[in-house]
């Protein structure tokens, strides 16, 4: 039994209601999220400053809503105005991917994430 399962079990909700709670979980589970969690270990290693989080954030943003321009602005909001570089400067060497807690393919996704979002050096 996984810790929300626990939970429920404890918080009284009957079998309706747990079935549906536990069906949202499975849906939720079925969206390909990245999961940072913006601790920013990665950035701390970057040499060239990438704005790591922010840049998979906005990822995050077009998979959750699927509109490029909100991603792209967000992206400006979260790497732009905080003096770090766009995801298309990446030099692919992998620092940050050694120290990432959550084991995420930063060098694919900031690949991706360039090309996505139209970045250019």
């Amino acid at each position: 039994m996984n810790f929300f399962e626990k939970e429920i079990k404890k918080s009284g909700f009957s079998s309706a209601q747990s079935s549906v709670i536990e069906t949202a979980q499975e849906e939720q589970s079925m969206i390909p999220l990245i999961p940072c969690t913006a601790c920013n270990y990665c950035a701390k290693f970057c040499p060239m400053d990438i704005g790591i989080s922010g840049s998979l954030t906005a990822k995050n943003i077009y998979t959750l809503y699927g509109n490029l321009d909100t991603a792209i602005y967000q992206e400006g909001i979260l790497v732009g105005s905080h003096g770090r570089r766009q995801a298309v400067h990446c030099t692919r060497c992998g620092a940050c991917e050694g120290v990432c807690p959550q084991h995420i393919e930063i060098r694919k996704n900031l690949a991706e994430i360039a090309e996505l979002f139209g970045q250019k050096e």
